[in-house]
């Protein structure tokens, strides 16, 4: 596979702050950005998913510059998108039941967070004046960021490829490694990851080439002794990427 993504750097793992609280994406935010994260804080991650909303805004940012969407759109989306969680009840315990019973892509589960979320959402954004229209563009996005019923803009397109490429990250790992993976074997976690990198879930195509550099990226961290001999084959382009960062 040829690369086009000549500034896109892995995740630096040895030195990322898992807290969650935005360390890692607060130097690279503008000043209604960061004001937005703070107030997103009380309601991030309350899916017991620790840090999925500063990876989600961190590979919205990162997209920006292989997409068309709208910085002041997309980025407070992808803040925002699964805030919704801190509304629903012991939000962490029941998502990992519905995933295990393979519940998860049901609809009706899906929109309680969604309906909440753009609820804080436009509480946030209203209180600091941001621009209305981009308010209601956000709140479209959120509203429809899991189901996926309706056509979305570019800057939807961006944040659902950003939600998506939380999965071939460490942070995810760490949440629902288990769960995915109960044997812990890196070549089962490969294997469950080659199935989503071949489904044709991205808007985007630098979102592909880039969950493949994080995949790899993810088992080297994981698995040091295991992972060169699993990607060596397929993937010994995103290996000589991590090599040379």
């Amino acid at each position: 596979m040829e690369f086009s993504l000549k500034n896109y750097n892995p995740i630096n793992y040895s030195k990322w702050d898992f807290s969650g609280l935005g360390a890692n994406i607060y130097p690279i935010l503008n000043n209604i950005e960061r004001i937005i994260w703070r107030e997103a804080i009380p309601f991030q991650d309350m899916r017991d998913d620790e840090g999925q909303g500063e990876i989600v805004t961190l590979f919205a940012l990162r997209l920006l510059d292989y997409a068309n969407g709208k910085r002041e759109i997309a980025i407070p989306a992808a803040m925002l998108h699964d805030t919704g969680f801190s509304k629903i009840e012991n939000a962490g315990k029941r998502h990992r039941d519905m995933w295990v019973k393979g519940k998860t892509n049901n609809v009706s589960y899906r929109r309680i967070h969604q309906d909440f979320g753009v609820q804080i959402a436009k509480d946030i954004l209203g209180r600091l004046d941001y621009n209305q229209s981009h308010i209601e563009e956000i709140c479209a996005i959120i509203g429809d960021h899991d189901t996926r019923l309706k056509p979305t803009t570019e800057s939807g397109k961006l944040m659902r490829d950003a939600d998506i490429l939380w999965r071939f990250t460490v942070p995810q790992f760490r949440c629902y490694g288990k769960i995915e993976v109960p044997s812990g074997s890196p070549a089962e976690l490969l294997g469950n990851y080659k199935k989503v990198v071949g489904e044709p879930i991205f808007n985007i195509k630098e979102a592909l080439l880039i969950a493949r550099i994080e995949l790899a990226n993810t088992l080297m961290y994981l698995f040091p002794n295991q992972a060169p001999a699993l990607l060596q084959d397929n993937y010994s382009v995103e290996l000589d990427r991590l090599h040379r960062r």
